[in-house]
């Protein structure tokens, strides 16, 4: 703001010295290519300033794009830290369960090698039909039953 005000004040001193002096058109001229002088100063700051700004704009938006892709890569490797822990987890569950199913299996077969060794031990010889469920006998006529313990009365 000083500048501003200084470069005021000397322009109208120098306006007031002109009116007051014989080389008015020469002074006057003067104080034109100063004024002009001035706003090119100005115009080209003020270009300088927008392009200025726009490099800032420019800036942000890589930046603002990079912290994108810093999100990305960082959600990319939590979901693969995820996926592999998930994976380490499914191959543990899948062992413990094979395990369990060996351990399931081997009593299953050593139940069946007891039971086969006392069938071994029974002296008697057994068929099929023996283990065979007996048939059902079928009746001829439904069991008498008297109207009275009917439901319906007639």
């Amino acid at each position: 703001m000083g500048d501003i005000d200084k470069y005021c004040n000397d322009l109208k001193g120098r306006l007031s010295r002109a009116l007051d002096s014989s080389f008015y058109k020469t002074e006057v001229h003067a104080l034109i290519q100063d004024h002009l002088s001035m706003f090119r100063k100005q115009s080209l700051l003020y270009e300088a300033a927008q392009a200025s700004a726009y490099a800032s704009q420019r800036t942000i938006a890589h930046l603002r794009g990079e912290l994108h892709q810093a999100q990305n890569k960082a959600n990319e490797k939590a979901l693969s830290n995820l996926i592999e822990r998930l994976h380490s987890d499914l191959q543990e569950h899948t062992r413990a369960a094979r395990e369990a199913y060996d351990q399931v299996n081997c009593e299953l077969k050593l139940r069946l090698q007891e039971a086969m060794q006392a069938l071994a031990k029974d002296k008697e010889v057994r068929t099929a039909d023996d283990f065979a469920l007996p048939s059902p006998r079928k009746r001829r006529h439904p069991p008498p039953t008297s109207n009275k313990d009917s439901p319906i009365a007639i």
